[in-house]
């Protein structure tokens, strides 16, 4: 399960970068020790809980395909620092109360990615790996405007799963109504990592072959402990049946799936 800490400080609001405004927070462990580290929380508004959902279930399947990603925990936010938060303009109009959010630990001196980014520094596989699994969690936002990655150490990691595992078909079915192509072909707002991918496919430099042992090995059903967790934090997540057979079915379809991956890159 994901460790929960709570917090006791803002250390920072409204984050750069961030859509739903995160902050950074100090917190404790569940036996009131402090913990040295910074976070990085998502308090969500309300009638945005399933987000959280998402960001949990999207940062344990990244775990399995071995993509790195800054430690993920679960945050408790108290009533008294929702009403310090609503004291800042930003925060003053949001539907939020206190409860128990998604966090990652806050990575310092971190490289930003953007276009002046050389992607022929990095290993094609650690690439395929993060279009792969973006394609696998149907994630709409790790898009050449909004790369939702961060570089530490020259390695690449991801974050931001709160727009991924919408799921409401079947894998078939996804796959006969073109789910993906807005998404990860579209040439203005596609994948982050498509173009340099589409390069290395067309010099036969390109496999996922990383990823379809991984996806060989998945167990959809590691996120029913999740979920559970969740549940018992007030959280009703409200797809995970959907997602686990989507995930079955892929495994179940893989090279299917990896002829789509191809098919993407065309």
């Amino acid at each position: 399960m994901l460790p929960l800490y709570k917090a006791t400080a803002f250390q920072e609001y409204d984050i750069a970068g961030g859509s739903s405004r995160p902050c950074i927070v100090s917190v404790i462990d569940e036996n009131n020790n402090s913990i040295a580290d910074s976070y990085v929380v998502k308090i969500f508004k309300q009638n945005f809980l399933q987000h959280t959902c998402r960001e949990v279930f999207g940062a344990v399947l990244a775990k399995h395909f071995d993509l790195a990603m800054p430690e993920p925990v679960l945050i408790e936010i108290s009533s008294t620092m929702v009403q310090e938060l609503k004291k800042h303009e930003k925060y003053k109009s949001s539907n939020i109360c206190e409860g128990v959010f998604f966090g990652t630990k806050f990575l310092s001196n971190v490289e930003s990615f953007d276009g002046s980014t050389a992607l022929k520094n990095y290993d094609y596989w650690e690439l395929g790996n993060i279009f792969a699994f973006d394609v696998l969690i149907q994630n709409a936002d790790r898009q050449v405007g909004k790369p939702n990655v961060i570089i530490k150490n020259k390695t690449i990691h991801v974050i931001d799963h709160e727009l991924s595992l919408n799921i409401s078909k079947s894998f078939e079915d996804s796959f006969k109504s073109n789910t993906w192509d807005e998404t990860i072909k579209n040439n203005r707002s596609g994948h982050l990592f498509r173009s340099q991918l589409r390069m290395l496919m067309k010099k036969n430099k390109l496999n996922f072959d990383d990823f379809t042992e991984n996806l060989r090995t998945l167990k959809p059903e590691i996120l029913y402990p999740y979920m559970k967790q969740l549940i018992d934090y007030d959280y009703a997540p409200q797809n995970t049946d959907k997602i686990v057979s989507y995930l079955e079915e892929i495994k179940n379809n893989e090279s299917k799936f990896i002829t789509l991956l191809y098919n993407l890159l065309q």
